[in-house]
């Protein structure tokens, strides 16, 4: 505040009539009473002065102390920069805009408001090719909801006993869910017959629980995060056991590939990931990144582009488009975004409007959606008043058009946003 004042009185010596007036601006201070202006020159002032005359004395020694930095006037050097501030996007309300994309997200509505679930909705899921919507927490019941523009419809709410749910995820081509707990059970829920059997254990394996796992694309192979870095997977029809692989290190996350079901992504506390080719049943390449230190999460899109979520918050992304056993430039870090500083708990891709999105369940309002067209993240959503529900994430996923966005949240609310192109 002293450096911008004074240089606007010093430098642009304006005097324009002040457009209103303060009125304890003529309050009278003793300086006496005021420790540091006692200790260094109280004696400068021989009786009590107004706030204003003592604001300008103490202004003054402060600039001839320091002086005017440069930054108190800021100049546009050159176009350069002001295509730089048009490239990044403004939010008028609820409507994104940028110099290459606008995108209007609106807040639509609450699809379980009639049906909250006991616990924060932390397992959310859209259908592959349906707008149908996987709900559930870490209890023993989830939800079926059918999504529309208008509103959400509850479809089947499923209470599985003594089942408290640690993942979710639907399989063989949306047909079934599969669900895992907190013991080594598996169950899987067929939709079309409207019945669920278990899976009492995983043949061969002795993990305790099985805390996250994926699905490859068509839904027919499941891989496992298992102990000691290694990736038990089964057959979704079969339940059977297929084969493990050995990332040789801590294991957090697991992905398949969008394009190839045989090429399965995996990645581990100190950075590495690695390729897997599963008809070949070895690694075919790996990367080691420092930036990806304490990673927790991982994501792929569709055009081969990766992103890598950390405890710490950063997300990081990486090219893995050119051929997978090629070391040029292959996983190379595209863009780091640290706009978040608490661990990522989730991310994904939005294909049709080239979106993306991370979250932290730690932080309210820890969600941060991202243009991939020119790689920024969009400055005001969810900040509006619009938002104000949104609280702490503890799950999201994109309609497979694209057009909604679901959010899970501490307040076991489901937040169902609408995304169109204006």
């Amino acid at each position: 505040y002293f450096f911008s004042h004074a240089h606007n009185e010093m430098s642009m010596n304006l005097s324009e009539e002040a457009k209103w007036t303060d009125e304890e601006g003529s309050i009278e201070i003793d300086p006496v009473d005021i420790k540091k202006i006692r200790r260094a020159n109280a004696q400068k002032f021989d009786n009590p002065v107004k706030e204003k005359e003592l604001e300008d004395i103490l202004r003054e020694e402060f600039i001839k102390i320091n002086g005017i930095p440069s930054w108190t006037n800021p100049q546009i050097e050159s176009d350069e920069d002001c295509d730089d501030i048009n490239e990044q996007q403004i939010i008028y309300g609820s409507v994104v805009s940028s110099k290459r994309s606008k995108l209007k997200i609106t807040p639509l509505f609450d699809a379980n408001q009639s049906c909250r679930l006991p616990q924060a909705c932390r397992f959310i899921e859209f259908h592959p090719s349906k707008n149908i919507l996987l709900a559930a927490g870490r209890h023993d019941q989830m939800q079926l909801f059918d999504i529309n523009k208008d509103c959400g419809s509850l479809l089947k709410t499923l209470k599985i006993e003594n089942f408290p749910i640690r993942c979710a995820h639907f399989c063989n081509s949306g047909t079934e869910i599969i669900l895992s707990s907190r013991n080594r059970h598996l169950y899987f829920y067929n939709l079309e017959k409207g019945q669920g059997s278990y899976l009492d254990r995983i043949r061969g394996r002795s993990e305790k629980m099985w805390e996250k796992f994926c699905v490859s694309p068509c839904g027919s192979n499941i891989a496992f995060v298992g102990d000691n870095g290694e990736i038990p997977l089964i057959s979704s029809k079969s339940r059977s056991p297929l084969f493990h692989l050995t990332q040789g290190s801590s294991l957090k996350d697991i992905i398949f590939s969008k394009h190839d079901e045989n090429i399965l992504y995996s990645i581990g506390s100190f950075g590495d990931i690695y390729v897997w080719e599963l008809r070949a049943r070895r690694c075919i390449n790996k990367i080691t990144n420092p930036a990806l230190f304490d990673a927790n999460c991982l994501c792929v899109s569709n055009s081969g582009i990766m992103a890598s979520g950390s405890e710490s918050g950063l997300v990081s992304l990486m090219d893995f488009s050119t051929s997978l056993e090629t070391t040029t430039n292959f996983g190379s870090v595209i863009k780091e975004f640290s706009n978040l500083t608490l661990p990522t708990c989730d991310i994904k891709f939005n294909e049709k409007f080239n979106l993306m999105c991370f979250a932290s369940n730690n932080l309210e309002k820890g969600i941060r959606m991202v243009d991939l067209n020119n790689m920024s993240v969009m400055i005001s959503w969810p900040f509006s008043q619009l938002n104000n529900g949104i609280r702490n994430i503890f799950g999201f996923d994109f309609s497979s058009d694209g057009k909604y966005l679901a959010i899970g949240n501490n307040n076991s609310r489901l937040l169902i946003h609408g995304i169109t192109s204006l």
